[in-house]
C-alpha cells in the first residue's frame, strides 16, 4: 500500500500540485484513504453477498460515531487492520439473529390484559399475541 501511495504523491509532484515538503504528509493520506476504500469495499461486497448490507450501514453509522471518540485499535499491518475490522463488523451482525430469537414483546390492546389471554394464542390475530421483536 506504502508503494502505490508514493507513487501517487510522486505524480502529485511532479505535476506541481503539492511540493516537496508536503510530500511526507500526503504520503501518508494517500495511504490511510486507499486503505480505508479498499477495506470498506471489501466489508460492504460481503455485507451484499451475505445480505446484510442495512445491518452493516447501521453498524458503521453507529459504531463510527462511538470510534471517533474512544479512539480504538491500532494495528500494525493493512493486512491486520482489515481483518479485525470485518471480524467486529460483522460479528455484531451476525449475533442479532440469535439475539432477535430471545427477544418478545407483547402487542396487545384493551384496558385488561387478562381480556386478550387466550390458551390458543398461536391462532389469534397477530396484535394479541406474542410476536418476536423484528428490528
Amino acid at each position: 500500500m506504502e508503494q502505490v501511495a508514493t507513487k501517487i504523491v510522486t505524480k502529485l509532484v511532479s505535476a506541481d500540485l503539492i511540493s516537496e515538503d508536503e510530500s511526507d504528509l500526503y504520503n501518508y493520506g494517500v495511504q490511510v484513504i486507499l486503505e480505508k476504500a479498499i477495506s470498506y469495499a471489501m466489508i460492504f461486497a460481503v455485507a451484499m453477498i451475505i445480505h446484510r448490507l442495512v445491518e452493516i450501514l447501521l453498524f458503521f453509522v453507529s459504531f463510527s460515531t462511538i470510534r471517533k471518540y474512544s479512539g480504538g485499535i491500532h494495528c500494525k499491518t493493512f493486512k491486520s487492520c482489515l481483518v479485525i475490522s470485518a471480524l467486529v463488523s460483522f460479528s455484531g451482525v451476525m449475533l442479532l439473529p440469535l439475539i432477535e430469537k430471545q427477544i418478545l414483546t407483547y402487542q396487545g390492546g384493551g384496558d385488561n390484559v387478562n381480556d386478550n389471554c387466550d390458551y390458543n394464542w398461536l391462532y389469534q390475530q397477530p396484535k394479541y399475541r406474542l410476536e418476536r421483536l423484528r428490528v
